[in-house]
């Protein structure tokens, strides 16, 4: 089958109950892809197509289908608006040419809404708010557009207008190329563009088709957001909606360009295919047989390729089996062992990179039983697979099973996962935060591992405090005569896993490791002595200096009622709050700062009880800070700590 000229890969984005499924519905039958509207309470949606979907009537995974509008092909990536499954919008965003942000107009801006426009903002991802259910009670778009000035962009640009709204009998009616919009028009792009501003100034007027064509431009440009009105349930707006989507935002000419770039963004194991993933081509083709090499080797390393079986591609909502794909396609690979989430195939420089949040919660996985370990092990390793944020830690001295999760839904549905998929039934331990350690000061770490023989590896690092969210920084100024670049090499791949766990249990984090010196041995070295010595080093080195305990911090956005505003001030200061003047209008107050996890893990049922569920809680990650040290909240090491040298070592040669 020919590929498509034009390709839009479009992502729509809300949170919970927003309408977006709806949405996805009214454009898949609007375009002819099905003959009757599905719906999510009667879990009849295409898009929502798991069984735990449409019993839940929520979107757990991100799910792509494809249709043609007008003259260009729309690959649709319809997300998960709860916030525990944020990693599948954060892969999503990766590949997207534009975003539709859907808002529930009687509802207005949820905490998800927040987290997810901060991403597409600093993205500068080319964006339509598409402001929805405005046929319900409560709807106030002009107030509610209001809001998303102030509080989102002042950056908008309605281009409709609602009558009636807030009733069954709600319409909209288009404001493009009409006296009405003409004039805000001119100013608008003339604030932005100086050519414009002379032309505004001299003659005021400005033709129909060259406003568009500055408006798509700043909206392509992350510069300008068109506002659109609808309402899903009633079929109302959508089809103004996709119209606007392929003027406005730029779908890419699918002509083959030279030179591979493609990026995995998912994986599923299906029971024909196995193990698929699934890649956004933006230049050059993938084709059935093809060989790329291994994505973890050098640039210098030769050796090493995956071969492609089968590429699909997705035409009229079906993936075909096609052979090949190029640009702006979304092809379904099969045969690539070596590839996971987040590779790219060819050159990626210019591909973005997106992270929304990271899971603060750690879960130790019980099986029924003993014997069922092995399955539950190769279970978690699929869905790890699938989501690599769940992290899955296997601990084979102490036999403990380890996963990291973002709340208490996506633990609900891992359970039932693992019983629908896998016929596994699982108990969990009480979730827990997961802190971490940095550097408290400057400190050396030294190690000489040269005994029992054929071993040689003596390093010394120089450790220090790295900047708040820096990460693990490593650099080396020994030269190669001293220490074999191979073996400096595996020194820095090997560090982020020795600094999984610190002297207090927790992944060691912003912090600078510097090689000042060290020996190899041309006769006795090999690669693993230097990943004992650096594990050696660096854990003694972090015990002898200390490290500082770092807490997650959340952003939150609480509204209630005024009555309650002393009770919750005061609960925000037993939490360790720092929050700003609440600002108070209309019997309610809003208080807006920043919060430990740990303290407010439990405050929103705390707040729904205490204002009868009139009160809100919004709140997103903001990093990792110092928090108060108690030993309680240090862990014991899992594995055999590397202090315990002789253990350690014999463990690591595999003599244990």
């Amino acid at each position: 089958m020919k590929s498509p000229e034009k390709i839009l890969n479009l992502g729509i984005l809300a949170s919970v109950d927003a309408g977006k499924t709806t949405i996805t519905e009214n454009m898949l039958f609007l375009s002819g892809i099905t003959r009757q509207l599905g719906q999510v309470d009667k879990g009849t949606t295409v898009t929502d197509s798991l069984p735990l979907e449409r019993q839940r009537g929520i979107s757990i995974k991100a799910a792509i289908t494809a249709f043609d509008w007008r003259d260009c092909q729309i690959n649709l990536i319809d997300t998960p608006g709860h916030m525990d499954f944020t990693a599948e919008v954060e892969r999503a965003l990766s590949i997207l040419d534009g975003v539709i942000l859907v808002i529930s107009a009687p509802d207005g801006i949820q905490g998800q809404t927040e987290m997810l426009w901060h991403s597409i903002s600093s993205l500068k991802i080319p964006t339509i708010i598409f402001i929805n259910k405005i046929d319900r009670i409560g709807s106030n778009t002009e107030q509610l557009l209001e809001i998303i000035r102030r509080e989102m962009t002042p950056d908008t640009f309605p281009i409709q207008t609602v009558r009636d709204e807030g009733t069954e009998n709600v319409s909209i009616r288009s404001d493009w190329n009409s006296e009405k919009m003409a004039l805000p028009l001119m100013e608008l792009l003339a604030e932005r563009d100086d050519t414009l501003l002379n032309h505004f100034l001299e003659q005021e007027t400005l033709p129909f088709d060259q406003a568009q064509f500055f408006c798509n431009t700043l909206v392509q440009k992350g510069q300008l957001y068109p506002i659109l009105f609808g309402a899903a349930k009633f079929s109302i707006g959508i089809s103004e909606l996709l119209d606007t989507a392929i003027t406005a935002l730029a779908p890419i000419s699918a002509a083959p360009e030279t030179g591979l770039s493609a990026r995995i963004f998912k994986a599923e194991y299906h029971r024909q295919l196995g193990r698929v993933l699934y890649a956004r081509l933006y230049q050059g083709t993938l084709e059935a047989r093809q060989s790329l090499k291994h994505p973890n080797l050098p640039k210098t390393d030769e050796s090493g390729t995956d071969k492609i079986a089968q590429v699909w591609t997705i035409r009229q909502g079906r993936f075909e089996n096609t052979g090949s794909a190029g640009p702006g396609e979304i092809a379904m690979l099969t045969g690539l062992s070596h590839f996971q989430i987040g590779h790219t195939l060819g050159t990626g420089d210019n591909l973005k990179n997106v992270r929304l949040a990271a899971p603060l919660l750690t879960v130790q996985v019980f099986p029924a039983t003993p014997a069922e370990l092995p399955a539950l092990l190769a279970a978690l390793n699929q869905l790890a697979d699938e989501d690599p944020h769940l992290n899955l830690e296997w601990n084979p001295e102490m036999r403990e099973v380890h996963i990291k999760i973002m709340g208490n839904i996506q633990l609900e549905i891992l359970d039932a996962t693992l019983q629908y998929r896998f016929d596994l039934a699982v108990s969990f331990g009480k979730p827990a935060v997961i802190y971490k350690e940095t550097p408290a000061k400057p400190m050396e770490g030294y190690e000489s591992y040269t005994m029992p023989k054929p071993c040689w590896a003596i390093v010394r690092f120089q450790i220090d405090p790295g900047e708040s969210g820096s990460g693990i920084h490593f650099e080396s100024d020994v030269g190669v005569n001293h220490i074999a670049q191979r073996y400096q090499n595996e020194i820095a791949r090997f560090i982020p896993e020795a600094l999984k766990q610190g002297p207090k249990g927790w992944a060691v984090t912003d912090i600078r490791i510097r090689l000042i010196a060290g020996e190899h041995h041309t006769v006795h070295s090999r690669p693993g002595d230097f990943k004992i010595a650096t594990a050696i080093a660096l854990m003694k080195g972090l015990t002898s200096g200390g490290t500082q305990l770092l807490e997650p911090r959340l952003l939150f956005t609480l509204t209630a009622p005024e009555e309650n505003l002393g009770s919750i001030l005061g609960d925000l200061s037993r939490m360790r709050a720092e929050f700003k003047i609440p600002e108070i209008a209309h019997g309610k107050f809003k208080i807006s700062g920043q919060i430990p996890l740990a303290t407010s893990l439990d405050y929103p049922v705390t707040l729904s009880k205490k204002t009868g569920g009139m009160g809100k809680w919004f709140s997103r990650f903001d990093g990792y800070s110092p928090c108060p040290e108690s030993p309680k909240l240090y862990r014991e090491y899992r594995g055999v700590n590397p202090l315990d040298r002789s253990k350690f070592i014999l463990q690591a040669r595999k003599a244990l």
